[in-house]
């Protein structure tokens, strides 16, 4: 998730998805690595995670490890709390009501 500096083309280029076919092979290689994708994005988001919020370490020091910009890594962070919070809070939700309880299977 390292940023790069944005190139200008000498001449306008069309977007994508005014070429069908680009867009055709792109959507193809997403589809067919998405869930590599979300496995390794996730696996980030959890070093940093258990890293900075749980072990105690400089986010700009566990950025740099993962190989993130320090902003990025904020927003990471950022999002995995909130799904954590609004985990615990659908938990607990659960565990409070009865009616949303598991039933047990005997």
């Amino acid at each position: 998730m390292t940023r790069s500096r944005p190139m200008r083309p000498a001449t306008t280029v069309p977007a994508t998805d005014s070429i069908p076919e680009i867009e055709d092979l792109l959507m193809g290689v997403y589809c067919a690595c998405e869930e590599d994708l979300r496995v390794h994005v996730a696996s980030l988001a959890c070093q940093l995670f258990r890293r900075v919020d749980i072990g105690g370490e400089d986010l700009a020091a566990v950025a740099r490890s993962l190989d993130l910009e320090t902003g990025d890594a904020e927003a990471i962070l950022a999002i995995v709390r909130r799904d954590l919070a609004n985990a615990i809070v659908g938990r607990l939700s659960t565990v409070a009501d009865p009616s949303k309880r598991r039933r047990k299977r005997h």
